[in-house]
């Protein structure tokens, strides 16, 4: 038997249009006899492949082209989501590797005063949210194959598909909220950056901790919204969206700005004293500039994008990106903390240098 031959029936059958049930009964009749010649039962399993090849074929035959036409658009939903779940699971990889490495750094110290015991706790919930975060797209993903694909419903795809959506809902909306409150996370860890070192700086202070309220209350606005959209899809969410999108950029902008300016502050009061050498202040200060500028360049980056995508047409290669770099950038988000705790040590351990991870 020549294996290549079963495609090819496959092929030319679906060809036909079907408008009776003679006509279906005639063509199967004539597959019967195609399989038969070209099939030998015991070196195929027998009549079970036999009768299931009839099932397949019967199946595809009176496909109506609205039906051939979902199933086309289901296969590219699924394959655009199983490409960004890969890429989900490599940048998972990279955050653990990063938390577990930060976490050493910390325990191999004495673990006293208030800051490093926050510290270890402000990343234990980062953990705790990116797993949360991927766990949910996972269940989504699998929930979706299993209620499109596998359980199958009188209604037929279109029953299937609604029903996917359905049981996807509540996994749907774990994720939504994990990814937004890892966004706050890292937005607070920067706010809280820059204010450290602003001193006796009372009114920047204030400024800073208004724009993390607005910040916060108009991202949770946001998710809320991402949240009804679920129940009614004619909600409309593009202004929110924008304006969580332009806030988290503001607030990595203003705390990087204000550390760089204490940075160059610094600088000039220290320069005639030690002429080029760096003090452990300006190492660390110049870290914060160098991480809140990576990740503005995202965040810029995850604005274009996000224009880009309002135009772009259904499971084109813009919503893959798009689909793609929404899970960079929650997860650079989360790293951005703990990636600067492994940089802070990385210099403190060069020779000449001498930083405080604590700091």
């Amino acid at each position: 038997m020549e294996l290549y031959l079963l495609p090819s029936i496959c092929h030319n059958i679906h060809g036909f249009a079907v408008r009776s049930y003679e006509e279906v009964k005639a063509k199967l009749g004539r597959i019967n006899n195609t399989i038969s010649s070209v099939m030998s039962p015991p070196e195929f399993g027998g009549r079970r492949w036999y009768e299931s090849s009839l099932v397949i074929l019967s199946t595809i035959s009176i496909m109506t082209p609205e039906e051939a036409q979902k199933i086309t658009l289901v296969g590219a939903e699924f394959l655009e989501n199983i490409s960004a779940l890969i890429f989900l699971c490599a940048l998972n990889g990279v955050y653990i590797l990063a938390f577990i490495i930060s976490i050493y750094i910390f325990l191999r110290k004495e673990i006293n005063g208030r800051a490093r015991k926050a510290f270890i706790a402000f990343l234990m919930v980062g953990l705790g949210l990116v797993t949360l975060y991927s766990s949910a797209n996972i269940v989504t993903d699998l929930l979706l194959v299993n209620s499109e694909l596998v359980v199958s419903l009188p209604g037929g795809i279109v029953a299937q598909e609604i029903a996917a959506d359905s049981k996807s809902l509540m996994p749907s909306i774990l994720q939504t909220w994990a990814g937004v409150l890892i966004l706050l996370m890292a937005d607070t860890a920067m706010i809280w950056r820059a204010w450290e070192i602003q001193g006796g700086h009372g009114f920047v202070k204030w400024v800073l901790l208004l724009i993390l309220l607005l910040d916060i209350g108009i991202n949770i606005a946001d998710a809320i919204v991402d949240t009804s959209l679920c129940f009614n899809p004619a909600t409309t969410t593009v202004t929110l969206d924008w304006l969580s999108i332009l806030l988290n950029l503001m607030v990595n902008v203003v705390a990087t700005l204000l550390i760089a300016y204490r940075a160059w502050k610094h600088h000039q009061l220290i320069q005639p004293i030690l002429y080029s050498n760096k003090t452990p202040l300006e190492a660390i200060l110049l870290l914060f500039v160098e991480s809140g500028a990576i990740l503005g360049v995202i965040q810029i980056s995850n604005a274009i994008i996000q224009a880009l995508d309002t135009r772009a047409a259904g499971f084109s290669p813009i919503d893959n990106i798009t689909l793609l770099f929404s899970g960079f950038y929650t997860i650079s988000a989360a790293i951005n903390p703990a990636a600067l705790v492994i940089i802070v040590q990385m210099e403190n351990t060069s020779p000449g240098r001498h930083v405080h991870a604590s700091n």
